[in-house]
């Protein structure tokens, strides 16, 4: 009588867990590996994510601020749509370090300070996003 040999295999379903799962502990064994070893390490590592929190928090403050500033503005171009009273943008300068303050450009049309705000929130933004992909990390 001839012996049969039994030959095991793993279903593919099986084969591609394992391969995910140790692609995951690769992955993990990478994050740690990263992560700082001393103690000084670890101590500057959170202070600087302590930092980056702090200018998120800022930055939150700001673009809160803007918000509603630009919600308001908005009040106002419906009632004037060329000017404002209310609300303006100022350019202005030093001719020294001890000088007064000296006007260069003052715009108060809401369409316009409507614009700079849209674009000061959307940096404010893009900054906030990368922060926080940062403090994730």
């Amino acid at each position: 009588m001839k012996e049969q040999t039994k030959k095991t295999t793993t279903p593919p379903t099986q084969k591609s867990e394992v391969e995910q799962l140790k692609a995951q502990i690769k992955k993990l064994e990478t994050q740690l590996n990263q992560q700082p070893q001393s103690l000084e390490e670890k101590i500057k590592f959170f202070q600087e994510k302590q930092e980056m929190i702090k200018r998120l928090s800022l930055l939150d403050k700001y673009a809160d601020s803007l918000v509603k500033v630009g919600e308001e503005l908005q009040k106002d171009h419906e009632e004037d749509e060329f000017l404002t009273d209310r609300y303006f943008l100022r350019i202005s300068y030093k001719s020294t370090s001890y000088g007064s303050e000296q006007e260069a450009l003052r715009i108060q049309n809401p369409k316009l300070i409507g614009e700079v705000l849209g674009f000061a929130i959307g940096k404010i933004n893009e900054k906030r996003t990368e922060l926080q992909t940062l403090i994730n990390a």
